[in-house]
This record gives structure tokens, sequence and C-alpha cells, in this order.
């Protein structure tokens, strides 16, 4: 079931709006993320994705902050790791490492909160 109307996505030029978005993504796989949204076509889906977002926008008005989510670019490391006797430098190690700090930190905050963040 669609719950838009076929021209609203021209109308309110989505095609636009994803590039826009592209734009702010710190790397490739999130750019190729944000270029490949789509607009979500079940109204439950819309309401869960709604509910998310009120969640993330409470935690920054009531708590003040919400642990830091952003990291490097780690895809190119990611691939080295998949081929067989492929070494990375401390660099590209450390990259890794922290955006598995972040992750770990964000996941922990969440689960900490649970009640508050059931979505």
């Amino acid at each position: 079931m669609n719950i838009h109307g076929e021209n609203t996505l021209s109308l309110f030029e989505f095609d636009k709006v994803c590039e826009k978005v592209a734009y702010y993504c710190r790397c490739n796989s999130s750019r190729k993320s944000a270029e490949d949204l789509k607009p979500i076509t079940s109204r439950d889906e819309l309401l869960i994705a709604l509910k998310q977002t009120d969640e993330y926008f409470q935690t920054i008005h009531q708590q003040g902050h919400f642990p830091d989510f952003l990291f490097d670019d780690f895809e190119g490391e990611a691939q080295l790791l998949k081929k067989p006797g492929s070494v990375l430098s401390e660099i590209q190690f450390s990259l890794i490492r922290s955006a598995s700090i972040i992750v770990n930190n964000i996941l922990k905050f969440l689960k900490d909160r649970e009640l508050f963040y059931p979505n």
C-alpha cells in the first residue's frame, strides 16, 4: 500500500533531498546509502521510524547528549581483512578500533536505557 501519491516524490524533489543528505555524509558507504534512500511505503514502518526519531530527539533535549557516533571510513581496511595473508598498518588498525569503541559505547548507552528506547 502506498501512503503517498504517484507524483509526490517529484513534487517534493526527493532526489535532491537525497543528494543533500549524501553531501553531509562522511564516508562512501554512507553517501551510497543516502543516495539510495527510498520513501517508506508502509504506515507501520513509518510509525516505527517516527518513534525512533522522537526517541533520539528526546534524548538530546532531556539528557543533553547521545554518544559520539562519528568515525572515519574504514571500508578499505575491512576489504583488506577479507584477503588471506593481508596485514594492516597501525593507522589502519586504529580506524577499525576507533569505530569499534564508538559502536560499543552506543550499544552500552542504549542497553543502559532500554526502557526509554524500545524501538
